[in-house]
Parts: C-alpha cells; structure tokens; sequence
C-alpha cells in the first residue's frame, strides 16, 4: 500500500485492509505468526501508520493485535496510539524491512481465524522518504495440541462472587507423557476471548 498525493486532509483518506482467508486452528496448540514488512504513516514520526488485527467470528468483530496477547513479540507496534485509527497501537515508522514474530498460541482451538492489516495515513512526502505498507512472507507455523478438552459444560454464573462446581475431561491425543500438567482457564463474560479476559 503506497500512500500518493492528495489534496486531502488526513480525514478524507480511506483506510485501507488487507484480510487474510480464514485458517483452523481448532487442533492446534504452539503458533507463531512471522511476516517481512515495512510500514511508515508520516516519515519521522510514528502517529500515523497501521496494525494488525485478528477474528475469531467470520470478521464480525477485530481485536487488535497488542504486546497483551504477546508480551515478547518481536519488531511489533512502535507507536502505543496511531491517531489515523483512533488511537489504536500500531507500527508507524518501520521505514526497513523487518521480521515480525508473535505468538498465537493463545487461539489455539479456535476453528475459525482471520487476520486483517490496516493502514491509514496522510500523504507527507518529505525529501522523498518510503510512506506506506509493505508485507511479504506471511507464514504460520504451528503444532498439533497434545491435550483436548472433552465434554465441557456451559457455566451461567449469576455475579463474580457465586461458587461452583467445574468437571471437565482431557483427552492426550499426543505421544508424550502428559502426567503433572496444569490446568489454567480464561474467565470471559461474552464468547469472545480478548484483553478483557482474566487467566
């Protein structure tokens, strides 16, 4: 994505997606997400620029992709709010091509994901610096799980405060020995896991 001259202020520039087709996670466990980009919204600044944002639900609802998920992402957003997306984080003077790590284990399951990048800038063409987006090598690695949930039930619970009861199963569907392994949950008050959800 090439930002051209435009007479335009900021506010009547598109944002521009690139959305990726839909891929099963659903027996997956350990996944990591790498991609060659660059990426400048205003050269010398990093207000403006793009993002990358992941679905779980056919792309009814994007949730960004931030250090919450990943903490240890490599070459991931520069900027903690690009103005040009609301104040959304995002990367906004990667002006070299680099290499994005970051971890996706935690969609581990999920049968249904899609990925969008976003870019919304205006044009600034000073002394004829790279202003745009450029991605290449878009690659997903990942393993199958060694363990399943079977036979989960659904949790309706009234307020935080009330108690009960869990029983639920797992299934090793791995050749390793599975024997000491912990058990964590995500407590989620709608169908979507995002940042407000607690471990």
């Amino acid at each position: 994505i090439d930002q051209l001259n435009s007479s335009n202020s900021v506010s009547g520039y598109s944002v521009n997606h690139l959305e990726s087709p839909a891929f099963d996670f659903s027996s997956l466990g350990q996944i990591q997400l790498t991609f060659d980009f660059l990426c400048v919204g205003v050269p010398f600044g990093n207000t403006q620029g793009g993002n990358l944002s992941y679905s779980i639900d056919g792309g009814i609802n994007w949730i960004v992709l931030s250090f919450n998920q990943d903490p240890n992402a490599i070459n991931w957003y520069d900027s903690p709010s690009l103005s040009t997306l609301n104040g959304e984080p995002g990367w906004g003077d990667f002006d070299q091509w680099s290499t994005a790590v970051y971890n996706l284990s935690f969609l581990g399951g999920q049968p249904n994901v899609r990925f969008r990048f976003k870019f919304k800038a205006e044009f600034a063409p000073y002394a004829g610096a790279i202003q745009g987006f450029r991605m290449d090598n878009f690659t997903i690695i990942a393993n199958p799980l060694d363990l399943v949930a079977q036979e989960m039930p659904d949790i309706i619970a009234n307020s935080s405060s009330q108690h009960f009861d869990l029983d639920y199963h797992l299934a090793n569907v791995s050749s390793n020995d599975m024997n000491g392994t912990i058990t964590k949950f995500y407590w989620s008050t709608d169908s979507i896991l995002d940042n407000n959800d607690q471990l």
